[in-house]
């Protein structure tokens, strides 16, 4: 129970507050100055709907409690997390393409996004004693979120030019910290 309490707690933290304030930090020019950090308790940065959890559950029982363990036993948890991230944007694919009509660009962003989330997940995951309930709750919230922390961190500010691939490279600076 402890264990996979520390899981639910670090992969929250990982998701709701070191994955955005990353980002916002390194897209914006004076980051200490103008970023807006009220943002973390206002209610109209999460969109949770009481249906968001169901989805993550069926996807997390064969990404994470299939696929992670065996691969993991495999190639180790690094390769493991970034075999099961390829495949996950692999399975988005068809959604982000034909229904959203992403571009390229934006959908090897998103790629880059699913790996990056698939190691913090992992690394929870493995601190929680394989608790799938503990991805289940970081697939969510990275749902919930999507992107509305860092865009109200840096509403009101200054953020560089091309904002959003800094912010979408800085996804993989937690993870290479993990690491």
């Amino acid at each position: 129970m402890a264990r996979r309490l520390l899981g639910l707690l670090i992969g929250a933290f990982l998701v709701l507050v070191c994955n955005p304030s990353v980002a916002a930090l390194l897209a914006e020019r004076t980051p200490l100055h103008t970023l807006d950090w009220r943002i973390f308790l206002s209610l109209s940065a999460y969109h949770f709907y009481l249906s968001e959890p169901l989805t993550p559950i069926g996807q997390e029982i064969g990404w994470r409690g299939y696929a992670l363990p065996r691969l993991q036993n495999r190639f180790g948890p690094i390769w493991a997390s970034v075999l099961v991230g390829l495949t996950w944007a692999g399975f988005m694919l068809p959604a982000l393409s034909l229904v959203q009509m992403w571009p390229i660009r934006g959908i090897l962003v998103y790629a880059m996004a699913l790996i990056a989330l698939s190691i913090e997940m992992t690394f929870a995951m493995n601190l929680s004693g394989s608790s799938i309930i503990v991805v289940v709750a970081m697939n969510t919230l990275a749902s919930a979120q999507s992107g509305y922390l860092a865009h109200g961190l840096i509403e009101h500010s200054h953020p560089r030019t091309h904002w959003e691939l800094i912010a979408a490279a800085s996804n993989l600076l937690v993870p290479a910290v993990l690491v």
